[in-house]
């Protein structure tokens, strides 16, 4: 099957050079993120005050609220740097394109004051030529006869005549050719007198002549198909493996993607059910706690609570800092 060529999508840069020129972006993860031990103080702050989940969650929204935002900014920032990227180029495309065209008209000036110059000089050198040998014609005319007088010079309707044998010659050959014509002409007028069996009728030689013709044609339409044919599969072998490759690109990131949702899931669902157990377990403690006497006999705190206390006392005084 051959590729749909459309006119919009054959005068593509991606269909006519095979290959996108700026590579695809792939997410880097950082480890290490600006405000993350800010952050991560705040999140140990509500464990160790036993927040509500609502407060959690209110905090990841406000923490989501940011980076969309910060997100926005980027891409606000990213299409005016494209923007003034593209009217860059535009100017510079628009400045190359005067220098091209002054250097062109330049050029064509240039050209002209040439050939002008050019045809002046020749046309001062012929005439000069031809006063130089009209002058030496004159000198030689003027001077005397080598070895004395000699005979009689000749006269002058023989002088005429030699000074015109070059225009009669010129006469003569012109006349020639104009009969000839004539000739030719006044031949191809005659009817063909030609008749009997050696001579092939005009419409045997016409149709083998338009037979070989129309197989020459059929030869050369078959040839150019094939080439053609050749083209439309490379082109169509070429798109194939580059959407192939778009799509193991596209299928990686959201592989890398469901991963990381899983695991954003996994580690959600551990906080989940840690807060669970915690709530479980210190309600089972209130449940098992004996009956005091009207609730002003003082009870020894536990462990974790010492531990708490301790943890908030140290996050005060780091934060007083």
């Amino acid at each position: 099957m051959l590729f749909p060529l459309s006119r919009d999508f054959s005068a593509t840069k991606l269909f006519q050079s095979g290959r996108n020129e700026v590579p695809l972006r792939h997410r880097t993860w950082q480890a290490s993120v600006p405000g993350a031990e800010e952050r991560a103080l705040e999140v140990h702050k509500l464990l160790s005050e036993k927040r509500s989940y609502s407060e959690h969650l209110k905090r990841i929204d406000q923490r989501a609220e940011e980076l969309r935002s910060m997100d926005q900014q980027f891409a606000r920032e990213h299409r005016a740097g494209l923007q003034e990227m593209k009217q860059r180029f535009d100017e510079q495309s628009q400045e190359n394109r005067r220098a091209l065209q002054q250097s062109i008209r330049e050029f064509n000036h240039q050209q002209n004051e040439a050939k002008v110059a050019r045809a002046a000089k020749f046309q001062q050198e012929r005439g000069d030529y031809k006063e130089r040998r009209m002058e030496m014609e004159n000198r030689v005319r003027s001077m005397p006869m080598i070895n004395g007088e000699g005979g009689p010079r000749e006269s002058q309707e023989r002088t005429r005549a030699r000074e015109n044998l070059g225009q009669d010659f010129s006469n003569v050959h012109a006349q020639y050719y104009q009969d000839l014509h004539e000739v030719k002409d006044k031949l191809n007028s005659r009817p063909n007198l030609t008749i009997g069996s050696k001579r092939r009728s005009q419409d045997d030689i016409l149709a083998e002549r338009r037979a070989q013709g129309l197989a020459h044609l059929g030869k050369t339409t078959r040839e150019y198909c094939q080439e053609l044919e050749g083209h439309y599969d490379k082109h169509h072998q070429r798109i194939q493996n580059i959407r192939q490759s778009h799509q193991e690109h596209f299928q990686a990131h959201l592989d890398h993607r469901m991963a990381a949702m899983d695991a954003f899931n996994a580690k959600l669902s551990s906080q989940k059910q840690l807060i669970r157990d915690e709530l479980q377990a210190r309600e089972e403690r209130v449940n098992a706690r004996g009956k005091s006497y009207g609730g002003y006999v003082p009870k020894a705190k536990s462990d974790r609570r010492l531990q708490l206390e301790a943890a908030e006392a140290e996050l005060n005084v780091t934060m007083a800092r």
